[in-house]
């Protein structure tokens, strides 16, 4: 890595601008390079909070946030009856909670009603 070198991260699947600072690759300076580490991103433009509000991902603030998804995606695995392995069932969860919770929203404690919305999800998702 040069002195010169800026690092951006890489665009999200089907956008061509670099969420760190907003510019497509032709924008950016011939040697700076792109990478898959957000927290290795030089380019001055976002914080690592920023990032992650941007990436979409859930903002979790809950202490007990892996204890619950651990919970839900045990009762993902056992309301199908067995045929969704756990390791399975937790990523259905995961993703189910990325579909459900809107994008930058923290998620300081789980309601009744998102954990009913995430399992309902994550059985769909696991059944594919």
């Amino acid at each position: 890595m040069t002195a010169a070198e800026t690092l951006h991260a890489e665009p999200e699947p089907g956008t061509a601008a670099s969420p760190c600072c907003g510019r497509t690759l032709s924008q950016l300076p011939r040697y700076d390079r792109i990478i898959l580490d957000p927290a290795q991103v030089t380019c001055g433009k976002l914080s690592a909070h920023e990032m992650t509000l941007l990436s979409g991902q859930p903002v979790v603030t809950d202490p007990n946030h892996q204890s619950t998804l651990f919970t839900l995606a045990s009762t993902v695995a056992m309301l199908s009856g067995g045929r969704v392995p756990i390791v399975r069932a937790l990523d259905s969860v995961s993703e189910a909670l990325r579909d459900v919770l809107p994008a930058g929203r923290p998620l300081e404690s789980w309601s009744a009603e998102l954990m009913a919305q995430v399992t309902t999800k994550a059985l769909v998702l696991a059944a594919r």
